[in-house]
């Protein structure tokens, strides 16, 4: 089961996919309210799963709807995949990769990860799963507000690790979890504090 973890950056609110083995999947865009990240987070479970696919580095193919994963080569000339939502807008980026075939293993990585991951939210230097909920369209609204913006309910009282976790200091976690695992704001990495050093 993969995890989605969201946090607040300099700029406004990210989240990224972790595979069960905690490698960074993929990293959302900054978004500047915690409640369009949390948006973010629950488009991402209801899209991914079924999304189709288009290699951006085959000339003349046709594109299928979004949403959509779309394999591109960056500047550097590594390839990543992005997933693209309903809408248009992207709302997931790979890391980098040296070969398309790997984009295309990681993209369904994304797939096999997005429906039933865990959401977790790094706040004040804890992390606390989350229970992400999208309003009904039929229930009242209130003027300008959305519909569909999430709710959240933080479960405090459910334990990250076992008392055995906790005890033998929680599994190993890779040394290099490559981009968007550095500290921020001088916290350490939300990862470790799920699955321990």
């Amino acid at each position: 089961m993969g995890s989605f973890v969201m946090r607040r950056v300099k700029d406004g609110f990210v989240f990224q996919l972790y595979a069960p083995n905690r490698l960074i999947l993929s990293t959302s865009p900054v978004y500047i309210t915690e409640d369009a990240c949390k948006k973010g987070i629950l488009t991402v479970m209801e899209q991914g799963k079924n999304a189709g696919e288009a290699d951006l580095t085959e000339v003349g193919k046709p594109l299928p709807k979004a949403p959509r994963y779309e394999i591109m080569r960056d500047a550097a000339g590594s390839f990543r995949f992005r997933l693209r939502a309903k809408k248009g807008d992207v709302i997931l980026t790979s890391s980098a990769y040296s070969d398309p075939t790997l984009a295309a293993l990681g993209i369904g990585m994304v797939r096999e990860n997005v429906e039933d991951a865990r959401t977790y939210v790094w706040r004040n230097g804890e992390v606390a799963l989350m229970n992400l909920l999208r309003r009904d369209k039929k229930s009242k609204k209130k003027p300008g507000r959305t519909p569909d913006v999430a709710e959240l309910t933080i479960y405090t009282d459910r334990p990250l690790m076992t008392e055995e976790d906790r005890e033998n200091g929680g599994p190993a976690a890779p040394a290099e979890r490559g981009e968007g695992n550095t500290a921020v704001n001088g916290e350490t990495d939300p990862i470790t504090e799920l699955f321990g050093d």
